[in-house]
């Protein structure tokens, strides 16, 4: 865990990740230095030993309880360890993780210490990582709701948060709990309550039905992942619209910064039909998501969309939404490109999901050279690079990487280009 701790810390950024593991080491103590805890543990499990032979004979009993005690402080530091490893992929490089408060993290890592689960330690780390990056931003509300949520309620809250929709004043869940759309997502009255008594979403004096927005412009522009839709209000009517049945509280919006999910088909249709049943909205129009960046270009100079080209990424794979055929791909740096699969796929990655793969595909780059989305076609796990060499594996690879000379490409190279290759190759040997 050390060593995973110091290399995440390189790779995430050698100064902001290095400052996030001091500070919570200065606020809890002992983090990134396991060795350390064991060793304190350890003399505090020997101390209590010495203290009750002083008195009487130790009992087995005794015995127990106090190796039982080391286990569970071992067991808690490395919660608090893999927690603070995974949230270094999700710095920014202008983080300022010495600013968080101690009082923050002692009460974050109260609650985090007893958390095993992976996917809600990935909930906690990007907490952790927000913190970080803006330090002010989680409330101890949130932190202690958050302690009572298990993984079910995780689930479907992120479940809520495809349903969010951005408005000019604020973010909002649109939710009608009495539609299909929501309760085949898991959205009903009774799952809805549990959301409203964890305290991250409210209803309208204590009733399901009836929530606005707050006032808004006459003309605005409401948007929905990808879609956007121009609302303009009547010149008699108030400038509100309806958001259905509930409304995030702070602790909510606050959770909802970090869910990353994929958007719902035929919500922005529904929305937009019922927007324009409202008396108070005079017109509803679907914009154009493309107007923005084709201003002022000719049709023909628009420039085309490139072909597909052949993948191969290996990352730790991530947010498999098994229903929509999506997931993601995260490298040691925190980046990420975004994956489709079909049907027959869906099994084997959503076995795979938090291992570190290798997948195939085909997908797009953009304009900086980055995977943009690619399409799975083979996927397998792998090992990460920072993980040690598994000789016994390697030898016992049902499909070893072997060299196929009818796979040979020729290359034409100046005698200086020459030069340089086989100078690159004799300094690798070398190192």
């Amino acid at each position: 865990m050390v060593d995973e701790l110091i290399v995440g810390a390189a790779v995430a950024s050698s100064v902001v990740g290095t400052a996030l593991i001091n500070k919570v080491s200065e606020a809890v103590g002992g983090i990134a230095r396991p060795y350390q805890m064991k060793r304190v543990a350890k003399a505090e499990a020997e101390r209590a030993l010495i203290l009750a032979q002083s008195e009487i004979e130790v009992t087995e009993r005794q015995r127990r309880a106090a190796f039982r005690w080391l286990e569970e402080q071992t067991k808690n530091q490395g919660n608090i360890e893999s927690i603070t490893h995974q949230a270094l992929p999700h710095l920014n490089d202008d983080a300022e993780p010495e600013k968080i408060e101690d009082d923050f993290l002692r009460n974050f890592f109260d609650k985090s210490r007893l958390v095993s689960d992976e996917q809600m330690q990935d909930v906690w780390s990007r907490i952790l990582a927000g913190e970080a990056n803006n330090p002010g931003t989680f409330s101890r509300k949130t932190i202690n709701i958050l302690g009572d949520m298990d993984k079910k309620d995780a689930e479907l809250f992120t479940q809520l948060c495809r349903f969010v929709w951005t408005f000019p004043t604020d973010v909002e869940p649109i939710v009608y709990s009495h539609r299909d759309l929501w309760n085949q997502h898991g959205l009903t009255f009774s799952s809805l309550t549990d959301l409203v008594s964890l305290g991250l979403i409210r209803t309208e004096a204590g009733l399901f039905g009836g929530l606005t927005t707050e006032e808004l412009p006459q003309s605005f522009t409401a948007t929905y992942a990808d879609q956007k839709v121009r609302i303009s209000f009547s010149e008699s009517s108030t400038g509100r619209v309806g958001i259905g049945e509930v409304a995030f509280t702070s602790a909510g919006r606050q959770m909802y910064s970090i869910v990353d999910c994929a958007p719902v088909a035929g919500l922005f249709d529904f929305m937009c039909d019922k927007w324009r049943e409202a008396s108070n909205i005079e017109s509803v129009k679907v914009l154009d998501t493309n107007s923005d960046l084709t201003v002022g270009i000719l049709p023909q100079l628009r420039e085309a969309v490139p072909d597909t080209e052949e993948a191969l990424l290996t990352g730790w794979l991530k947010e498999v939404e098994r229903q929509n055929g999506t997931a993601k791909l995260y490298d040691a740096v925190g980046g990420q490109v975004s994956l489709h699969f079909d049907s027959a796929q869906a099994e084997e990655i959503h076995r795979l999901a938090g291992n570190f793969v290798e997948v195939r595909g085909s997908g797009r780059f953009n304009d900086q050279d980055e995977w943009t989305t690619v399409r799975v076609e083979q996927l397998r796990q792998t090992q990460a690079w920072s993980e040690p060499f598994d000789l016994d594996a390697f030898l016992n690879d049902p499909e070893p990487k072997t060299f196929n000379p009818d796979e040979l490409v020729q290359i034409d190279l100046t005698d200086e280009e020459w030069e340089a290759f086989n100078q690159a190759i004799r300094e690798g040997r070398e190192a």
